[in-house]
């Protein structure tokens, strides 16, 4: 039912603060973007680098289409001498994992989440005749098409903007508009929506500190903000995303879309290095930690509550089985995720990566039946 939120460039902090998009990128994907500094770093203590932030910036960015060059060609290797590794098999598995996750994400088919409402403020205001338009209005929403979410849009500005109700919607419209004009007219059009998401976010809180709706899409449009922001800021807006994220999972404790985005917090802190979580606290502060299987208790706990199935979010429990080694359990995941059908450009996408990931992974499925067959 719903498509991938995280894939285009931003966030690279939020995964320091949010855990949505950590990867491999930027500063956190020091020791792999910056090979050349390996040395250095394993001779001196990380905390006395001596680097500035401005020049860790200016050195990440001058290596990082290096580091993307550098990337895809070890994927070439690893595929041509996966059978003659120095590693076992299970170790260049959940290295490449981690590896593939060397990207930017960010919110952008977040529009399409379900609103779940959270009784302690929503559920009298949405009583009487506004209930039906906020019905149209949420049924709309959702939809991929252009046009009708700048239709949604006009309908919702013609409204009382003083409303909760109207802002947290106004703000996810823009949200959904700003996404899909940065693909069609270009960055500073989506700049322009995002912000004007935040704006909505931001004037819903004042007015509703316990509307779960609030605090999720002000996490939402901060984090997607980051795209435009300096590394300082995007790290803090990421501790931003973490602090509302879980203002709204108190408020709302049964919302899948919330539990998910907790999921992939959880999940891209965990893929950080101990390398990469020192030099990410010497530069900028202590950064959260978590694990695998805490990820995965959020995702599995969305899989009971979602009522429809969710192929990103299958995915991503497959890829928690895969960090910890059980690469049987990650194909069932993935099996089931590849059930989905595609209701959109970006579950085509995710869909493609899959399919990759079911290739890679079948032969311990394989291996599988042979025991099988042993006993």
């Amino acid at each position: 039912m719903n498509s991938g939120f995280l894939k285009t460039p931003t966030l690279l902090t939020v995964a320091v603060g949010a855990g949505v998009m950590i990867g491999a990128a930027g500063v956190f994907l020091y020791e792999h973007l910056i090979k050349e500094k390996r040395r250095l770093i394993l001779q001196r203590d990380v905390m006395n680098l001596g680097m500035s932030v401005t020049e860790l910036r200016r050195e990440v960015e001058e290596l990082r289409e290096a580091q993307m060059a550098r990337r895809r060609s070890r994927r070439a290797a690893r595929e041509e001498h996966n059978s003659t590794a120095s590693v076992s098999e299970s170790d260049v598995d959940m290295m490449s994992i981690v590896d593939d996750e060397d990207e930017f994400f960010d919110f952008s088919d977040a529009e399409d989440y379900p609103t779940v409402v959270s009784r302690d403020w929503h559920e009298t205001k949405r009583d009487g005749p506004e209930n039906k338009l906020y019905k149209h209005i949420d049924d709309r929403l959702s939809n991929p098409d252009l046009a009708v979410k700048l239709e949604v849009y006009d309908e919702l500005k013609k409204l009382n903007n003083n409303d909760p109700e109207v802002l947290w919607r106004l703000a996810k419209v823009c949200h959904g508009i700003g996404v899909i004009k940065g693909i069609t007219d270009g960055l500073d059009v989506k700049k322009t929506y995002i912000d004007e998401a935040v704006t909505h976010a931001s004037n819903c809180l004042d007015r509703a500190p316990r509307s779960s709706e609030a605090h999720k899409w002000y996490a939402i449009t901060v984090g997607s903000r980051g795209e435009f922001q300096p590394t300082k800021n995007k790290i803090k807006d990421g501790f931003v995303f973490k602090e509302h994220i879980e203002e709204a999972l108190k408020i709302s404790p049964n919302d899948p879309t919330l539990l998910h985005l907790l999921g992939r917090f959880r999940y891209e802190v965990a893929t950080l290095s101990w390398v990469e979580r020192k030099v990410a606290n010497a530069v900028f502060g202590e950064v959260p930690f978590s694990t695998f299987p805490e990820a995965l208790e959020a995702l599995l706990r969305v899989e009971e509550l979602n009522k429809e199935p969710w192929m990103e979010n299958r995915l991503m429990v497959a890829k928690c089985y895969i960090n910890m080694g059980d690469f049987k359990e990650a194909l069932v995941w993935l099996d089931r995720a590849r059930a989905v059908e595609p209701r959109s450009l970006e579950e085509v996408r995710l869909a493609n990566e899959i399919s990759e990931l079911v290739d890679k992974y079948d032969r311990y499925r394989t291996k599988e039946k042979q025991k099988s067959k042993k006993c």
